[in-house]
């Protein structure tokens, strides 16, 4: 009678030890799982929400977040090894991003979206998605300010799909989809750098033009021919 307690007694004891070590076998896979997630650093001008509450520089941006800007105000969002978002003024987008993808849903304003090579990149809007594929280093502005959406490249070759056209956008290219406000709007800043040589140029051009309007003060008595006759 007194073997039986002590036999049910080790097998306790054993299935006891077996659970703990259980345990610990799956807690540092969970916390490995957390602390792998993908999260980004805000920075902030002006007044900026997110998630409907009010956000300031330093703060942790996860996946899934809504991110919007008032007049005159802005926000970046770094996330490392995989780009950037900056928000421009009036913005409102809900970013999604992870270890190899960057975009989200842009409702309104415009945003530029910068990853490195090996990063996809899609922003979805009310007409189209503008991607990127990664196999370079992209730079690429999507804009729907004027109720139509814009996407301009600045780096790499990004891609429109609108119902059943897909568009190429080559790098210092833009393509628009949609249909316009019939209000007057302006685009939140030109993406359109002028190209160096022409700031060597301006100058080049305009300088002969002031030494001629400075040095020349126009006719003398002298100069001027009448009839054959000078005066």
């Amino acid at each position: 009678m007194s073997r039986r307690p002590a036999k049910l007694q080790r097998v306790l004891s054993v299935s006891l030890m077996i659970t703990v070590s259980s345990l610990y076998c799956l807690v540092p896979g969970t916390y490995a799982q957390t602390g792998s997630r993908a999260s980004g650093e805000l920075t902030v001008s002006g007044r900026v929400m997110i998630n409907g509450t009010a956000a300031i520089s330093g703060a942790t941006i996860f996946s899934d977040t809504s991110i919007k800007t008032s007049a005159n105000s802005g926000a970046i969002v770094d996330i490392a090894r995989v780009g950037r978002l900056e928000l421009g003024p009036e913005s409102e987008m809900l970013i999604r991003f992870s270890n190899g993808t960057l975009g989200g849903n842009l409702a309104a304003g415009q945003v530029v979206a910068s990853t490195p090579q090996g990063v996809n990149v899609s922003i979805a809007t009310r007409e189209g998605t503008a991607v990127a594929d990664g196999r370079e280093a992209s730079v690429m502005t999507v804009d729907v300010t004027c109720g139509n959406t814009r996407v301009y490249s600045t780096r790499g070759e990004a891609r429109v799909s609108s119902g059943s056209k897909l568009q190429s956008v080559a790098a210092g290219h833009e393509v628009t989809v949609g249909q316009a406000s019939p209000t007057t709007c302006k685009r939140i800043a030109t993406d359109h750098p002028l190209p160096k040589w022409v700031w060597f140029a301006i100058p080049a051009i305009l300088l002969p033009i002031i030494l001629v309007a400075v040095t020349h003060s126009g006719p003398k008595p002298g100069d001027i021919t009448v009839s054959g006759f000078r005066p």
